[in-house]
């Protein structure tokens, strides 16, 4: 009678044990989870920015008279920007929407390079490239609402 006293309690000891190990486990995958989520929530929130801020740029560059030499080098310095962010977030936005950003930074880099000529319409492809910043920051909000 007496051993199954203490075998009772000995068993006690290890459940409660086994049950705690079990409980702080599963609080470390959920805080990681979440961390996850923040850090996820964070990158979007920096593309976001950096779309933004490429969006509003081109925007006031091309509505006052165009400085095109300084607009080339704002782009190439957006490109840089958004190739290092990219190389940060690349897991925490859908592939199609990462496809977009490869495009518009191809699009920066290939206007920031681009010699300039007579005749050559340069505010229409900085319109493209402000239209295609909006599209992508529309998917990727409605990415990070879903």
């Amino acid at each position: 009678m007496e051993d199954n006293l203490i075998y009772g309690f000995l068993g006690g000891i290890i459940g409660g044990i086994c049950v705690n190990i079990v409980s702080i486990e599963y609080q470390k995958l959920r805080d990681k989870k979440e961390k996850e989520k923040i850090s996820q929530k964070e990158n979007q929130r920096k593309i976001i920015e950096k779309l933004k801020e490429i969006e509003f740029s081109l925007e006031n560059a091309i509505s006052e008279s165009p400085k095109y030499k300084q607009i080339q080098n704002d782009c190439l310095i957006f490109s840089n920007q958004l190739t290092s962010i990219l190389s940060q977030t690349i897991e925490d936005v859908p592939e199609e929407t990462i496809d977009d950003l490869k495009r518009l930074n191809s699009d920066l880099t290939r206007l920031g390079n681009f010699p300039l000529h007579l005749g050559y319409d340069f505010p229409s492809d900085c319109i493209l490239i402000i239209e295609s910043a909006q599209e992508i920051i529309r998917k990727i909000e409605n990415y990070s609402n879903n």
